[in-house]
């Protein structure tokens, strides 16, 4: 007895024995916290991402393993390329929002810049992609291209926010190139702007595989696209709302927004069409692409795995007002607007609106139940007017002279203040520039800052009175049809309520036309 318990105590040794290591390493996934550590991953680990980072560098090296993004954003900042340059199968990538931007050249995308097939499947599931990409080709908002025949690719509830852009061929919304394999890209959305040479598209710029490679067209299931579809400089190529070339992908219950291109695939697709913004923003519009997707309120459809949302809209005055909504202690939204909807999770949340010269107002708390999220409900309107605070306030009387002059007072955002009667209202520690012009001979335009507590501003535009010029330096003898030369050249511009000004070579070269208009004024006097 105790022989046989030995054997198969031996047996099984052997059998776990021929289990490859990565099985028992993908258990317990190491923890990502920093871009060093992002960086310096294993190429064949498995990981999870523990807290939003953002990062310089990308993956050093070629991927085939495992990453978690657990729901975090990894941020790009001054990136070349994607934050996974290539990923290599058999992996997976998953639950990974990228936020920021990224300017490159070829393969490059948010998330994975190459996916190669060759040596197994490799997936990217519920990744969401918001930064802006810009490259050459191929370039796409999830992956820039994928073209090996063996195994397939599968970019499943997958979305795009960011512009994407390519100056060359083959830019998509979610993937800029899938071919050569029954390649799969469904569940995704794009709302992104696609900006393409040749071969560009809502969803897939480039597709084939019937007539190269493996004879299996591209799946694009279930998805829709609601970006502008545009020209990259002096392209005469028209771009596609779903798919562009290639040999033809099998599309099927795919839309986009009607007006954002002339065709939604340059093949057509099954069970495809234009949807006008009312349409894609219903319900039913979320129920045909299917349970991928969960409707929105006011919006278009999002995917099942985002956080449901109902949706609140604010009425405010003035529309310079800002709108605070908390939830406990920490901000879920803040913005400046007469109107502002607001996508709120569920939850209890308290607001308050703000303005530079009115008394802040915070309004009652309000709940967002589970079921309204769940069901993308629109929540009652709040209209909220604040009311001037009158200690806040100046009035500033502007005289001019000329009195022709008109004066144009800015606030510091840029805004022009309204003039009643030669008054200015005008927020007591407010910062204000103004500047004066008049179509008066004889006067220069002014400008310079405002002191709202002075109660008055007075303005003289200065008035020229004389012009000298000094020749010491500068050529004097010209012959016929030959251009005046400035260098050497000095202008002295006396004024009658203003120290003089002297004009160098330099001013002539920067501000011709001011110079002109100095000897023009001159020859009026």
């Amino acid at each position: 007895m105790k022989k046989r318990l030995v054997s198969i105590l031996l047996v099984l040794v052997m059998v776990l024995g021929m289990f490859p290591t990565v099985a028992f390493a993908a258990e317990t996934a190491a923890s990502i916290t920093t871009a060093e550590e992002f960086a310096a991953m294993d190429a064949g680990g498995n990981y999870i991402l523990d807290t939003d980072i953002t990062i310089t560098k990308p993956h050093s090296g070629d991927f085939q393993g495992h990453f978690d993004g657990n729901g975090h954003t990894i941020t790009l900042s001054g990136m070349t390329s994607s934050p996974f340059g290539i990923v290599n199968g058999p992996s997976t990538i998953e639950n990974l929002k990228v936020a920021g931007s990224v300017t490159g050249t070829s393969y490059l995308a948010g998330i994975a810049g190459m996916a190669n097939t060759a040596d197994g499947e490799i997936k990217i599931i519920n990744c969401m992609n918001t930064a802006d990409i810009t490259g050459t080709s191929p370039v796409g908002g999830i992956v820039g291209g994928c073209t090996s025949s063996a195994n397939t690719l599968t970019i499943q509830g997958c979305a795009n926010l960011g512009d994407i852009t390519g100056s060359g061929n083959k830019v998509g919304g979610i993937i800029g190139v899938a071919q050569y394999a029954a390649h799969k890209i469904v569940d995704c959305y794009n709302q992104g702007k696609i900006t393409g040479f040749n071969n560009y598209a809502g969803i897939v710029g480039h597709n084939g595989g019937k007539t190269q490679g493996n004879a299996s067209p591209v799946v694009v299931q279930n998805c829709y696209s609601t970006g502008a579809i545009e020209k990259y400089g002096t392209s005469t190529n028209d771009g596609y709302a779903i798919v562009g070339g290639g040999t033809g992908a099998n599309t099927t219950n795919s839309y986009a927004l009607t007006g954002v291109a002339e065709a939604l695939c340059k093949v057509d697709g099954t069970n495809c069409a234009f949807k006008t913004d009312a349409e894609m923003k219903s319900a039913d519009f979320a129920a045909l692409l299917g349970d991928g997707f969960m409707a929105k309120a006011g919006s278009y459809p999002t995917l099942a795995w985002e956080v449901p949302t109902a949706s609140k809209t604010f009425h405010i005055k003035p529309a310079a007002a800002t709108l605070t909504v908390l939830k406990g202690s920490e901000t879920a939204y803040s913005g400046t607007g007469a109107e502002q909807t607001v996508s709120l999770p569920a939850g209890t949340y308290t607001y308050t609106v703000s303005c530079a010269g009115y008394k802040t107002k915070t309004g009652e708390a309000f709940t967002v139940s589970a079921d309204e999220a769940d069901n993308g409900a629109t929540l009652s309107e709040v209209t909220v007017s604040l009311d001037e605070d009158d200690t806040a306030w100046v009035s500033l009387t502007v005289t001019k002279n000329p009195a022709s002059a008109l004066v144009t007072i800015k606030d510091a955002a840029g805004n022009t203040v309204a003039e009643t009667n030669g008054s200015y209202k005008l927020l007591k520690d407010g910062a204000y520039t103004y500047t004066a012009t008049t179509t008066e001979e004889g006067y220069e335009d002014a400008a310079g800052s405002v002191d709202p507590t002075a109660g008055t501003l007075t303005i003289d535009l200065p008035k020229v009175d004389s012009l000298t010029v000094d020749t010491t330096n500068a050529k004097t003898t010209y012959f016929q049809n030959e251009k005046l030369k400035t260098d050497g050249l000095v202008l002295t511009v006396h004024y009658t309520n203003a120290d003089d000004k002297e004009i160098s070579a330099a001013d002539f070269a920067a501000n011709p036309c001011m110079c002109l208009h100095l000897v023009h004024v001159q020859a009026y006097h």
